[in-house]
């Protein structure tokens, strides 16, 4: 039933906002293209309701199998008005009777019964949108000095560490540690954000 639906609003609706887009492609199973709206998404406006971000970093974090990274986590947004993937409504209207409360996208997911079983294809997809999406993060708010930022950018490079613990990780974490030396609140919200993932 939340697939059919999901599948006739990509057809009515095929360009969504990002962030509706992105869950309707995660409730049909598409991995790859939700990861690809992930990448494409810009580093900054994260706070912005149509930034897919504060939706798929957590959920991509579970299919993976690691414990969301996000602040915002616990705040996964329901399925309602106000918080950009919500059906059209009528505003303004006292409700009649009981109202029942809009559902978390965990519940709808859950629903359609989508569950852990990604396929390697796809978690390879996941974790390189993740690391894309960091990369770009740590590049927009070093670019406009938003040192409040910089705390939610090293959460999401501990995400991509927490979600593929290789030596090529390392690496990747290293490069950037190199590229952003010159920022030290940066490298220490990085040391401290990547020790609390070591610590899980």
């Amino acid at each position: 039933m939340v697939r059919a639906r999901a599948s006739d609003a990509i057809e009515v609706y095929p360009t969504p906002a990002k962030r509706q887009q992105a869950l309707l492609h995660v409730l049909l199973g598409e991995f790859v293209q939700a990861a690809k709206l992930l990448s494409s998404s810009p580093g900054m406006g994260w706070s912005n309701d149509g930034h897919p971000g504060h939706l798929l970093v957590p959920l991509f974090c579970r299919f993976l199998g690691v414990a969301a990274a996000e602040s915002r986590s616990e705040g996964i947004p329901r399925f309602g008005p106000g918080n950009g993937i919500d059906e059209p409504a009528v505003r303004d209207v006292e409700p009649q009777g009981p109202v029942r409360a809009d559902p978390t996208v965990e519940e709808i997911i859950a629903l359609a019964g989508i569950g852990g079983d990604v396929c390697p294809a796809d978690r390879t997809a996941l974790r390189k949108a993740l690391r894309t999406a960091a990369e770009k993060r740590i590049a927009g708010v070093t670019k406009h000095k938003r040192r409040s930022h910089y705390g939610h950018a090293a959460m999401l490079a501990a995400a991509c560490v927490a979600a593929e613990p290789a030596p090529e990780t390392e690496a990747w974490l290293d490069d950037i540690r190199t590229t952003y030396r010159r920022f030290s609140a940066l490298q220490a919200e990085l040391t401290q954000h990547c020790k609390a993932v070591q610590r899980r």
